[in-house]
């Protein structure tokens, strides 16, 4: 299972009130920043697609999407973009990637959009959370999910 992401982290001073995510297929609840993650700033998921293997046209207004959250987000100083990859050692090749271009910042933006369609909320059934849809095993150590062998051993 391999996936993509644009985190979005926005900070006024050392102090981060702005935290969202926007995914590539299936998302993961264990994306963290350990040091300035806070419990009462809420993490958003957004999807974005699972077409792989094709260019894909996005614009995010962030600042939109992240409204109405109970955070005032008006005086951010920082806003900081981790583009990534994640996968699940699922036991297919872990061989993948992806890539980013002409990436800009604009004004004016209305909604959010993939390919001239609205982005929507992360669904919680596309967020990969350890056991709670996939069934794993430990096999030397790792974790083995079931989704991709069929098998329980």
């Amino acid at each position: 299972m391999k996936r993509g992401f644009v985190w979005l982290e926005g900070f006024q001073g050392s102090v981060k009130l702005l935290n969202m995510a926007y995914w590539v297929g299936k998302g993961t609840s264990q994306l963290t920043d350990r040091f300035t993650d806070q419990k009462d700033i809420p993490f958003l998921h957004f999807q974005l697609n699972d077409q792989m293997e094709q260019w894909q046209q996005v614009q995010l207004n962030w600042f939109s999407d992240y409204r109405d959250q109970g955070v005032d987000i008006s005086h951010l100083d920082r806003l900081v973009i981790n583009l990534g990859t994640w996968h699940v050692n699922d036991g297919n090749s872990p061989g993948f990637g992806i890539y980013f271009s002409n990436i800009r910042l604009k004004e004016g933006l209305q909604e959010s959009l993939i390919n001239q369609t609205l982005i929507q909320s992360m669904p919680d059934e596309k967020m990969w959370w350890m056991n709670k849809y996939e069934p794993f095993v430990h096999i030397a150590g790792e974790h083995r999910y079931i989704m991709s062998t069929g098998k329980k051993h």
